[in-house]
């Protein structure tokens, strides 16, 4: 009998997950190939834009090459795209190969959160399904696999460091030194401030808390040290070319124009990721794009305000689970940076993909504590909730195509 190799043991072990992975990719899929077939992700003479214009890689490529302080490892897929695919087989060719990943790494994510319901959570599969579909259907989840940008990355690592870090402290008790750090580096350099997410799950770890701050100091100091090296690279770079506006110390300066406050915070922030409202005509950091307009019914802030509720539940249920508190940790991370920092508010429903996994998350410890008597009605919620979000952030982004 043949051996199977490390793959083939893998998708046996994860065949459900494997399973969803691809479906999810073919759906997300013909979503993508329907809005690049309008033109919309190249709105900019044929060079690769945005559906909503986070536009940072358009930016980066009519730069000539930029440090963005904010993503500071993600400048070296924009150098390999801009370099590498586009010169080997131009514009479209770049744009499928940009396109594939995000709609991977979005269904990866959506998969993650499966998993995590599955294996951490210690749910069902049709109820892991279910309750799944509430980040699948979300808006940021149904925009990320054709937005070009640092998000659908943060969408599929970061659920999959909560599920690997939760996996691993079920079966021996401790998240790991190495495994927080790992992910820390490959999330901080994704985006920069979600380093701090995984290295948070110091606190969780048994010892004193002055061996745990140090830790947590110790990885800062070494992602930061690696960042200034990243950015010396550059600053060379912006020399040579006589480009002193792509400076990262000019750039760093100007990340302060993204802090913005923000008129509602609840639904600006927890709402739209979810549950859309409109998307009209904006202007933004010297383009006309897309972006969610003000609730208009009462009945839309039911999402968000269920969001909350479940943020303050779980631990109130689960107060003594310290995974739970490791998904709240996850979450803080963003409230402290753009709630109440204002950095990016205006962007919110595209950071979105850096939290809306947790719901689902949080709620399958919610079942965990409550009778089972209670599950059908909740499972009938949880389902007409998804079907309406789903249905409703569709039809949103599917009409902006006609107008």
């Amino acid at each position: 009998m043949i051996r199977k190799g490390a793959i083939g043991r893998l998708l046996c072990r994860y065949r459900e997950e494997a399973v969803l992975c691809c479906i999810l990719s073919l759906l997300y899929g013909a979503l993508t190939m329907h809005i690049a077939s309008t033109g919309l992700l190249t709105p900019h003479d044929g060079l690769i834009g945005a559906y909503l214009g986070y536009d940072n890689y358009y930016r980066f490529e009519t730069a000539g090459g930029v440090f963005d302080i904010s993503h500071p490892f993600l400048n070296l897929f924009y150098v390999l795209n801009r370099f590498g695919f586009v010169t080997i087989g131009g514009e479209s060719l770049a744009l499928g190969i940009c396109l594939t990943l995000m709609t991977l790494c979005t269904a990866a994510g959506v998969t993650a959160t499966y998993a995590y319901l599955r294996r951490v959570a210690g749910q069902g599969r049709t109820r892991s399904l279910l309750v799944t579909l509430l980040s699948a259907g979300s808006f940021t989840a149904l925009t990320l696999p054709f937005t070009i940008e640092s998000y659908p990355l943060s969408f599929f690592l970061l659920p999959l460091s909560i599920t690997v870090l939760s996996v691993r402290y079920k079966m021996r008790g401790s998240f790991g030194g190495g495994t927080i750090r790992w992910f820390a580096f490959l999330l901080g350099g994704i985006t920069l401030t979600n380093v701090a997410k995984p290295a948070l799950a110091f606190l969780l770890e048994k010892g004193t808390i002055g061996s745990r701050i140090r830790k947590g100091a110790a990885l800062a100091g070494a992602f930061s040290l690696t960042v200034l090296l990243i950015g010396l690279l550059f600053t060379y770079r912006a020399a040579k070319q006589g480009q002193p506006e792509n400076d990262p110390r000019t750039l760093a300066i100007r990340m302060f124009d993204f802090r913005q406050g923000a008129d509602e915070s609840v639904a600006e922030y927890f709402g739209h990721p979810l549950l859309i409202s409109d998307l009209a005509p904006a202007r933004r950091y010297e383009e006309t794009t897309l972006r969610p307009t003000p609730y208009r019914r009462p009945w839309s802030y039911i999402v968000p305000l269920l969001f909350l509720s479940t943020v303050v539940a779980a631990p109130l249920l689960r107060r003594r689970e310290k995974l739970v508190w490791l998904l709240l940790l996850y979450l803080s991370v963003d409230v402290g940076v753009n709630v109440i920092g204002g950095y990016g508010m205006n962007e919110a429903v595209i950071f979105g993909g850096h939290w809306v996994f947790l719901w689902p998350m949080l709620l399958g410890w919610i079942y965990r504590s409550i009778p089972r008597k209670a599950y059908r009605p909740m499972d009938m919620a949880v389902f007409l909730l998804a079907a309406v979000q789903t249905v409703h952030n569709l039809s949103v982004i599917l009409l902006r195509l006609h107008l």
